[in-house]
């Protein structure tokens, strides 16, 4: 059996919720983000996060959410 492993979310310290856990479901209850920054790389929000990992979600209204609004196809 595997040992549950902690991630960062938005500076604060998190289990894993699932080994197949995305950046999503770590949003799931904030509209606003678009994208994660998964160690310091934009990823999709359907991404996988690992133990060890560094999420910060990104907002529609930041400059990285705006770029990726953008490059959205319509």
């Amino acid at each position: 059996m595997s040992q549950q492993g902690v991630l960062t979310v938005d500076g604060d310290s998190r289990p894993v919720p699932s080994d197949d856990a995305s950046a999503g479901d770590l949003f799931a209850d904030r509209a606003d983000v678009v994208v994660a920054k998964v160690n310091g790389e934009l990823r999709d929000l359907s991404s996988t996060v690992s133990a060890g990992d560094v999420v910060e979600g990104v907002t529609i209204d930041s400059p990285d959410g705006l770029a990726v609004l953008e490059l959205a196809p319509a």
